[in-house]
């Protein structure tokens, strides 16, 4: 199966003049392919929080190449070495920590605006602790840096043809997701669905997010060795402008569109259509990003 990547970001309509705290990205390697979506939560808690997000995404891309390379090199190997019991929780532990060096480093380089300073004092940050954390100290917790990035994620790698047989399955795939949003999987010629498990904590306006203390703790992942037509995922902007079995249907026709006229004219497609889901939908920024065959 040949395969394309497909990533689109949009503007919320009641959003003009902020920035957009999406972000979408989707990759093809020679035998993977990488998506990820991150909604940084916005508002004055969290107002570097679009720097957040696209930090996100590229880690997350990092980390899982990291992984592929890794798995690339079992080739000829027994499976065995390969455990993603402890690999998937490894791959979790090393973009959350890579995203809160890479946002600390952000913060440390990029000098704070009078504006931002305001919105500190007005969050309760002592100035010391603002002072404090500008130095180059990664001993000391400053957890507070981490959430004026806050963010969500979703991200996943399907592999196809692997480069070994895993069990005489033909593709290998994983997804993990903290905070909203949605992501969805069709197996080959088969059905839709939602891979990763729903979490009882989200709802009412309430999200898991990378800059958690308990992070590690909060991510939701799956994998499976389906051949898949699709794997993708969308930010919460997208899922509450449809009921699941919408959600369904519209990545449905994403796929099949994808087939009829290609990825660059589905992604023109799209771009133009957003706004206007945003508009008649959620009313939220909207985002998304998949890989889909052909």
């Amino acid at each position: 199966m040949n395969k394309i990547s497909v990533s689109v970001q949009g503007a919320s309509h009641k959003k003009e003049g902020k920035p957009l705290q999406d972000y979408a990205r989707s990759s093809l390697g020679k035998g993977y392919s990488i998506f990820a979506v991150a909604d940084g939560h916005g508002g004055e808690k969290y107002f570097r929080s679009q720097i957040g997000s696209e930090r996100a995404v590229s880690v997350a891309e990092n980390k899982l190449e990291d992984f592929w390379k890794g798995f690339e090199k079992l080739k000829g190997c027994n499976i065995g070495n390969l455990s993603l019991e402890r690999t998937v929780p490894n791959i979790i532990n090393g973009i959350l920590q890579s995203w809160r060096y890479s946002v600390r480093s952000h913060f440390r380089k990029k000098p704070l605006e009078p504006y931002e300073l305001y919105l500190c004092g007005q969050l309760g940050i002592p100035w010391k602790d603002v002072e404090e954390a500008l130095k180059d100290d990664e001993k000391k917790d400053y957890s507070f840096i981490e959430r004026l990035y806050g963010t969500t994620l979703i991200a996943g790698i399907y592999i196809t043809p692997p480069p070994f047989p895993i069990g005489g399955k033909e593709a290998l795939w994983i997804a993990i997701q903290i905070g909203d949003g949605a992501c969805l999987a069709k197996k080959a010629g088969g059905d839709v669905f939602f891979p990763i498990p729903d979490d009882d904590k989200l709802g009412f306006g309430m999200t898991t997010s990378l800059c958690s203390s308990n992070a590690v703790n909060e991510f939701r992942y799956a994998w499976g060795f389906d051949r898949l037509d699709y794997i993708c995922a969308c930010t919460d902007g997208v899922q509450d402008s449809f009921t699941p079995e919408g959600l369904k249907n519209f990545m449905n026709d994403i796929y099949h569109n994808v087939q009829i006229y290609g990825a660059d004219r589905e992604r023109q497609e799209l771009e133009s259509f957003f706004p206007r889901l945003s508009e008649q939908g959620s009313g939220d920024d909207v985002s998304f990003a998949g890989v889909f065959g052909y």
